[in-house]
């Protein structure tokens, strides 16, 4: 029954979109051609990219399979090509990635309101891992659909930052800081109201100022990132940028790295399609 309304409220809100933003100019292509960094993931099979996050050398690119019989996987990527992969325990939508540079441990969102924990070697190495710590439940996340979901998750200065997909007073976005052990210590907990249909979100101190980059998008409608101030919530600059913008991150060299939904094999004959992880010099936001 919960599908049912899923796939009704789903078909309702595109239809909206469509009508209301049909005339708006959505797309920033030119900001994304003008780089020289760009990577071609060249998904063949049935895997659709959600989450990415970028540890030294490597981009760390998580994936689901759409038709929901295999299990979901992270890609790993150096110069510019996938190098290994990697099977996870589960079969989730896997929507945000992060690691925790003190522990050494990757976080990865899971099903029905979870997060878990790999040990970041493992995920490096290993063709099959395992959580060192499972399904850790994250309650008070619920997504636009009604169901207890953690879409989105990164890691900045000892804490965890993770958020529901949702709109308006629904949406928001809790924090907790790590323990010695490198588990949720939740009695941490912090919790703010926070932007609609947010994918990904990524933290970068600049000029003095602690700066939230944060992608939002839903569907095929507009995708945009928000360059927010930590501390005062206040929006600094918004760009607009094509549908089907996912999580985001920061590699090596301070540049922004753009990953889109549509990089998928299922969306290949959409006219928006992006075959491309884009990786941006911020001064041209």
């Amino acid at each position: 029954m919960r599908m049912f309304f899923k796939k009704i409220w789903t078909f309702i809100y595109s239809i909206f979109n469509f009508y209301f933003y049909r005339s708006s100019k959505i797309f920033n292509n030119e900001l994304l051609r003008d780089t020289n960094s760009n990577i071609n993931l060249n998904i063949n099979d049935n895997y659709v990219p959600q989450g990415i996050c970028s540890i030294d050398d490597y981009l760390l690119v998580t994936m689901y399979d759409s038709n929901h019989e295999l299990n979901s996987k992270v890609c790993i990527i150096k110069n510019g090509r996938i190098i290994h992969t990697t099977m996870l325990d589960n079969k989730a939508h896997v929507g945000g990635i992060c690691y925790d540079s003190i522990n050494d441990n990757i976080w990865i969102t899971d099903r029905s309101g979870t997060i878990s924990c790999y040990d970041y070697n493992h995920i490096l190495n290993s063709n099959n891992v395992s959580a060192k710590y499972k399904k850790v439940k994250i309650p008070g996340l619920i997504n636009i659909a009604g169901f207890n979901a953690v879409g989105y998750i990164t890691y900045y200065s000892n804490r965890l930052y993770m958020g529901n997909f949702n709109i308006g007073k629904s949406s928001k976005m809790l924090s907790y800081e790590l323990n010695e052990e490198g588990n949720i210590n939740f009695d941490s907990r912090n919790e703010i109201d926070f932007f609609s249909f947010v994918q990904g979100i990524t933290f970068k101190d600049y000029d003095s100022k602690t700066l939230m980059f944060i992608s939002s998008s839903y569907g095929i409608n507009k995708s945009s990132i928000r360059i927010v101030d930590y501390e005062t919530k206040k929006v600094l600059h918004k760009v607009k940028m094509p549908p089907m913008l996912e999580q985001i991150t920061f590699d090596k060299f301070g540049n922004l790295v753009l990953l889109f939904e549509s990089n998928a094999k299922i969306y290949q004959k959409y006219k928006f399609k992006n075959n491309d992880i884009n990786i941006i010099k911020i001064n041209k936001l």
